[in-house]
């Protein structure tokens, strides 16, 4: 998002009435059993109406973890080794064999085979991600959608203004969150931030 044409960083005529939000399309990829969010047994849900289930390990690789890892809001990831270690999943295993190359973006893209039958749970893969994007969404109950807020190289966290902000900019920033596609909620719907407001006329 910071590599979009706007106005200067913090430069800006607005208030916090003005911060943009955004409603990223649905949730496809999660983890769980992980002690910290950034890790846990991977579990996909490849359809709205499909239920929440497991991945094999076997062809599991690095460019895997790293497409898992983008699609949940972090920079990478890498398999964690120990089978178990998040606890085994029930139910169906949705996909084996996934072969990535690491540039997709969205994990249905890679090649699988569907339902594997040589899997059971003791094979269910996990990952532990790394690298956060500099870029939240708050004042929602939701982890898809909120105000957009954005941190700059000292940590200081601040809003954007939703002067010139439409859904091409909500695209990006869910894009960098791991979602595949986005819509912009403009007026403050998403309530109030704090702090600086950093970008402007996006």
């Amino acid at each position: 998002l910071g590599d979009c044409p706007a106005n200067s960083w913090g430069g800006n005529d607005c208030s916090h009435k003005e911060d943009a939000g955004v409603i990223c399309g649905e949730k496809a990829v999660r983890l769980v059993g992980g002690h910290v969010p950034w890790e846990g047994r991977v579990e996909i849900r490849p359809g709205a109406r499909l239920e929440w289930e497991t991945v094999c390990n076997t062809g599991w690789s690095e460019a895997n973890a790293a497409v898992v890892c983008r699609r949940l809001g972090y920079t990478g990831g890498v398999q964690v080794a120990n089978l178990g270690t998040f606890g085994v999943g029930t139910g169906r295993i949705w996909l084996g064999d996934v072969a990535c190359r690491g540039g997709e973006t969205n994990f249905m893209s890679c090649g699988f085979t569907w339902e594997p039958s040589d899997c059971d749970h003791s094979q269910d893969v996990g990952v532990s991600c790394r690298g956060k994007v500099p870029l939240q969404l708050k004042g929602s109950n939701g982890p898809l959608q909120g105000r957009v807020e954005i941190r700059d190289t000292n940590g200081e966290w601040g809003t954007v203004c939703d002067g010139g902000f439409d859904d091409r900019d909500a695209q990006v920033v869910c894009r960098e969150l791991g979602q595949p596609s986005g819509m912009a909620v403009v007026g403050g719907v998403f309530g109030e931030g704090t702090g600086p407001i950093w970008l402007d006329n996006l």
